[in-house]
């Protein structure tokens, strides 16, 4: 699980507006134990938009759901069979690993690790047809791309003399090319239909999101702000609408939105903003429709009522306000003090550093993780313990964002764990710029840890 918390948090973040959607299956194979709790000698799992629907190691060998919905969606069978297949994979990959190793002349003095990645990207069609994207079948030994086939499923690459070898096995005793191309863009695209279908019927079963009208004073007397911001929806798709009568204003008339970005609990918000008179406000509504939740609502600011379906419109917190006036002085930098290097550069990755404190109990200790350096200030941040999220009742604290001196941004979150316990946690930070992962361990000089942020950093899975 410590590499996979890694793969699954490299994918690509899907854009608010995508209609694209993914299934991915990865799997990886250590040459030797290393001797750590949750580091297994092989894992798989599988994804489905980023999200791990079914998992399995060497050390339980059953394959097994990981969402709720996974245990109606599929065949009786589905399990069982599974299980066999991943065993099946498991001989394979210690196999594999051998003979890489006899062919470049390496031994089991140090660790050696053999992934696989294959899936299909898809794109969501008017209708809900599919369409073919790209495939994904690609194989990385210690760290460095070794083969991989095209995202057509027509040509196999190889990076070095080992993986031409194994490239000239394949097409000379099996059609590779024919059997991933059939895989790829068929067997793969039927179960990314059917996992999607049962995936969003959940999601269509959850509460509907929750939506804010705000007013905020201007700078301009006669002025008012208008903030509409709906927030708690899982499936991004959402419009958004501010309206003057009937007619939806665009950048044109001074709306300004944030997107869609992340809650942090796998949930969404967006907030839309604009300046209009004081004398004009009953004209201004805002309408949002989220159809994986039924959700349809008109909010009048004046007298706050809605219309619609399944609607959730509730008086808005501090907090909430907050935030969203924060937002707006973001977006409206100048209003908020004059723009900054960081505004008129692009996004600016951040640098995270992990380091470990003394407790007053001498079985624990407190691990930090710092964010420093990034901008805009959107980031998610999060501590995990074998890849499930903690939280405030687990003693997780955070400073939350906060501007440095150089208009760039940065947040501190720590948690106080056991020193027995160290190596099961990791770091995860998720910025525009750049998605990093890192671990404690028990030691950072670790080989295998060296090796582990050594693939993280080169293939991209």
């Amino acid at each position: 699980m410590f590499v996979f918390a890694v793969l699954v948090l490299l994918g690509t973040l899907l854009k608010a507006s995508s209609e694209n959607h993914s299934l991915t299956y990865i799997y990886t194979g250590l040459s030797k134990p290393v001797g750590l709790p949750g580091i297994h000698e092989f894992t798989a799992m599988g994804l489905l938009d980023d999200k791990m629907i079914d998992y399995f190691d060497s050390e339980n060998q059953a394959k097994i759901p990981k969402q709720e919905w996974m245990k109606t969606c599929v065949p009786e069978n589905y399990w069982k069979e599974g299980t066999q297949s991943r065993k099946n994979k498991l001989q394979w990959f210690k196999e594999s690993i051998n003979i890489l190793m006899q062919q470049m002349g390496q031994n089991d003095s140090v660790l050696h690790v053999l992934q696989w990645m294959v899936g299909c990207e898809v794109e969501m069609q008017p209708g809900g047809k599919l369409k073919f994207l790209q495939g994904f079948w690609k194989y990385n030994y210690d760290g460095d791309d070794f083969l991989y086939l095209d995202n057509k499923g027509q040509e196999w690459g190889a990076v070095n003399y080992v993986a031409e070898l194994t490239k000239r096995k394949w097409d000379h005793y099996w059609n590779a090319k024919g059997y991933t191309k059939n895989y790829l863009e068929n067997t793969c695209i039927d179960w990314l239909s059917n996992l999607l279908n049962c995936g969003q019927q959940q999601l269509r079963n959850t509460s509907a999101p929750e939506v804010y009208a705000i007013k905020k004073e201007a700078k301009v007397k006669t002025n008012i702000t208008l903030i509409c911001l709906v927030t708690g929806f899982y499936q991004k798709d959402i419009i958004m609408r501010i309206k003057r009568n009937e007619y939806i204003l665009t950048e044109k008339d001074g709306l300004i939105s944030s997107g869609v970005v992340p809650n942090g609990d796998e949930t969404s918000q967006r907030s839309d903003h604009v300046e209009v008179l004081k004398s004009n406000l009953s004209l201004y509504t805002c309408e949002v429709i989220h159809e994986a939740s039924q959700l349809n609502v008109k909010v009048i600011w004046d007298i706050s009522v809605f219309n619609g379906n399944k609607a959730h419109i509730m008086v808005p917190t501090i907090a909430i306000i907050a935030i969203v006036i924060i937002f707006v002085c973001y977006c409206k930098r100048p209003i908020c003090g004059g723009s900054s290097t960081a505004a008129t550069s692009g996004p600016i990755p951040p640098k995270v550093f992990l380091y470990k404190t003394k407790s007053q109990v001498e079985t624990k200790l407190t691990l930090v993780c710092v964010a420093n350096g990034f901008y805009p200030d959107v980031i998610t941040m999060r501590i995990k313990k074998r890849g499930q999220i903690l939280t405030e009742k687990e003693g997780l604290q955070s400073t939350g964002v906060f501007k440095n001196d150089d208009e760039a941004f940065e947040i501190k979150i720590e948690v106080e764990v056991l020193k027995s316990d160290l190596s099961m946690y990791s770091c995860e930070v998720i910025h525009s710029a750049k998605k990093i992962i890192k671990f404690w361990g028990n030691n950072t000089d670790d080989e295998s840890t060296h090796l582990i942020n050594r693939m993280t950093d080169r293939t991209r899975l």
